[in-house]
């Protein structure tokens, strides 16, 4: 089992987290640990900005009383409490990611592509070469965008996901979903890109907490689903499972097959989905080594 991308987000121990937030708070001028706190809330956002450099992210950290151990290895491992999970991933979860940096670095030139796959992957230019060829930019209407927010909507998202997925339902009721609106409202005050955004990172979240980000009501096609989604969170908060009256049935992760549950608009939309499939799965797999 491994983080999803990027290093910076992923869990670490609590030693580097700890050497991390000394190096800051020095590059901050509170180097002093009995004064650190109160120094670094005397900064403005911008002087902490620059003290961090843009050179540390800030993901969960293991090692202590409340997260002992990397909770990757101990869910690969089974290790895990046998309690009813919901667990899911956006079908176009890298579009948010693709279009923050594109906003700050400029686009990728179509030159570029392979390079930028084989930086980002950590991948040898047969491998690039690999991806390159199985998600060519002619594709996606010759957008490096596009073409990027797939590749790595697949390879660090949908993937992984699908591989938690499995290691979870062996230890509890599993209920796996995949948000697959691909007309949900972009964010209210961010330009749209230039490529379908689709059900991009956080686009679901609208759905579930009345105006977030896109910061209007949904169209009635949403709105449908909203109330969907809201049924099937709250009958699992309520009892652990999801299914209710008046909601598609949706069976749980591995018993008997691992169904995903599409989170869709319209007639059909929501329904099981192969998610292995629809993201290219086994091909990632014979890229990286990962089952």
């Amino acid at each position: 089992m491994r983080w999803p991308f990027p290093d910076t987000w992923r869990a670490k121990p609590r030693e580097q987290a700890v050497e991390q937030g000394i190096d800051v708070a020095t590059k901050a001028g509170c180097a002093d640990p009995a004064t650190a706190a109160v120094c670094l809330r005397s900064k403005s956002t911008a002087e902490l900005l620059s003290a961090d450099g843009g050179e540390h992210g800030y993901g969960p950290t293991y090692g202590g009383g409340v997260i002992p151990d990397d909770p990757a290895q101990r869910l690969a491992a089974g290790d895990t409490a046998d309690v009813p999970v919901l667990h899911g991933t956006t079908r176009d979860e890298h579009v948010t990611f693709q279009a923050g940096v594109e906003e700050v670095m400029g686009p990728v030139a179509p030159a570029d592509y392979r390079a930028v796959i084989g930086q980002f992957l950590g991948l040898d230019e047969g491998g690039a070469a690999r991806v390159a060829t199985e998600y060519p930019i002619s594709d996606y209407a010759g957008s490096t965008a596009w073409a990027l927010a797939t590749v790595l909507t697949d390879w660090a998202w949908a993937c992984p996901t699908a591989e938690a997925d499995r290691m979870l339902a062996r230890r509890g009721p599993t209920y796996a979903y995949e948000f697959a609106d691909a007309d949900a409202p972009w964010f209210a005050d961010t330009p749209t890109p230039g490529y379908p955004t689709g059900a991009y990172h956080a686009g679901e979240l609208q759905y579930l907490f009345s105006g977030a980000y896109a910061g209007g009501a949904l169209p009635p096609a949403q709105q449908e689903l909203s109330d969907r989604m809201i049924g099937y969170w709250t009958r699992f908060a309520h009892s652990g499972d999801p299914n209710g009256e008046g909601l598609p049935a949706w069976p749980r992760f591995g018993a008997p097959g691992e169904h995903v549950q599409s989170l869709g608009t319209g007639p059909g939309g929501i329904g099981p989905v192969d998610l292995e499939g629809e993201h290219r799965c086994g091909f990632w797999a014979s890229v990286t080594g990962r089952k």
